[in-house]
């Protein structure tokens, strides 16, 4: 297949945008290739010109949804300064937790994903993860991304265990809960 100047990393991008909201929805093992490349609209064929394997499609996916969330947590800091943490924490937790499925944060939706996934996959998500909390807090002191991976764990936490109940009063405390915790901070 011939591609047309920019359309093959035009096609690259759809793919893992199709990866990624379908592995937020439906899971590692929810879907097959046949499935990512129907969503993305291209054959399973064009799908093994661009990823060796679903394993390399979903590692592409998680670091998009990695770099997503660093990129709404900046967003967050520089339109609110030094108190951002609050106004994120009041987002994540009632926009994050009632959206649908494939649009999830990744860090909540996939972290269980990459929990059981090889160690290639968890060594990148480490690193991503470590490279997240070390721009979002500007520091290279340990203590400072430290401070950002706790806060958002408490996140990550608190809205995994809001969508997985099925009573919207109990979601909905869940959520206050957590909200209660940072506004102490």
């Amino acid at each position: 297949m011939r591609y047309k100047s920019g359309q093959k990393e035009e096609t690259h991008q759809k793919m893992i945008s199709a990866a990624d909201k379908t592995f937020r929805a439906h899971g590692f093992h929810g879907v097959g290739v046949d499935g990512l490349a129907k969503t993305a609209g291209v054959t399973s064929g064009a799908f093994y010109k661009h990823f060796s394997s679903k394993a390399k499609a979903f590692d592409a996916a998680l670091e998009t949804g990695i770099d997503e969330l660093q990129q709404v947590m900046l967003e967050f800091k520089e339109r609110h300064g030094d108190e951002w943490w609050l106004p994120f924490a009041r987002f994540y937790v009632q926009e994050k937790r009632i959206c649908p499925p494939e649009e999830a944060c990744a860090l909540q939706s996939l972290s269980a994903e990459v929990m059981r996934a090889g160690e290639n996959t968890r060594s990148q998500f480490t690193q991503q993860l470590q490279k997240l909390a070390k721009v979002v807090s500007g520091s290279n002191r340990k203590g400072d991304q430290q401070q950002v991976l706790v806060k958002l764990a408490m996140l990550a936490g608190a809205v995994t265990l809001a969508r997985s109940v099925n009573d919207p009063k109990l979601s909905k405390q869940i959520a206050e809960g957590v909200l209660q915790q940072f506004e102490r901070c």
